[in-house]
């Protein structure tokens, strides 16, 4: 899940690379040869919108546990947990035993969110297994502590992380509409060649073998995913 040397952000960025190069073949080669998740990932993070990046799990996992991280640094600080909901940052006090519970609380969240999003993806050793409910550990951050939850549901809310149900309906949405755009040579075509006219200096074309993509078929996936 790491943004700096995770396996999934390699590939995005090896896609991106090739697909510079403009040659089509090279790009279809790259795609085809990348695990059915991370190609997924790859096509999503070129030509998926800043909303449709946000839906993929393991992008919303990220921000959980990174919410997660910040909550239990803070509660480890001298000011302790600070809340964000109010201009003054404000501490919100939390006893021993309610500092020792919600660190406890929030490391298991942020290991059952990965759970999930592994899950959700699909990748191999995980989509077999059951998807884990947050809700009886979120139940238990606020029965320790109310304002913490609350500082939690507002962090990730900043985020745009809404509840679990929700955000996993989006990302089925969501990772229909790729597979549906990596299976249709046009349209991936077609979205290959826009990823060059936003580039800066002048349009470039990508050197693919097949027919022009005609109007139509661009008009019949949208721009949900250009």
């Amino acid at each position: 899940m790491s943004h700096g040397a995770g396996t999934f952000p390699i590939a995005a960025a090896g896609y991106d690379r090739v697909l510079k190069e403009g040659v089509a073949a090279n790009t279809s080669a790259y795609l085809a040869q990348l695990p059915r998740e991370q190609r997924i990932y790859s096509v999503l993070m070129r030509h998926g919108t800043a909303q449709e990046r946000e839906h993929h799990p393991l992008n919303r996992a990220a921000i959980v546990v990174r919410v997660d991280q910040e909550m239990r640094r803070e509660m480890a600080e001298e000011r302790g947990l600070i809340s964000t909901r109010t201009r003054r940052g404000s501490s919100i006090p939390l006893t021993p035993t309610q500092k020792t519970q919600v660190d406890d609380i929030l490391g298991r969240l942020s290991a059952l969110e990965t759970w999930n999003a592994l899950h959700d993806i699909g990748r191999p050793g995980w989509s077999n297994r059951s998807v884990r409910d947050p809700q009886p550990v979120l139940d238990e951050l606020r029965a320790a502590s109310p304002e913490a939850y609350a500082e939690m549901i507002y962090r990730r809310q900043q985020h745009k992380v809404g509840t679990f149900e929700a955000d996993q309906r989006r990302w089925v949405s969501t990772q229909g509409r790729v597979e549906r755009l990596i299976e249709n040579e046009n349209l991936l075509g077609f979205a290959w060649d826009r990823t060059f006219r936003r580039r800066r200096g002048p349009a470039r074309q990508l050197q693919r073998p097949n027919e022009p993509l005609q109007a139509p078929a661009a008009q019949e996936y949208g721009s949900a995913l250009p």
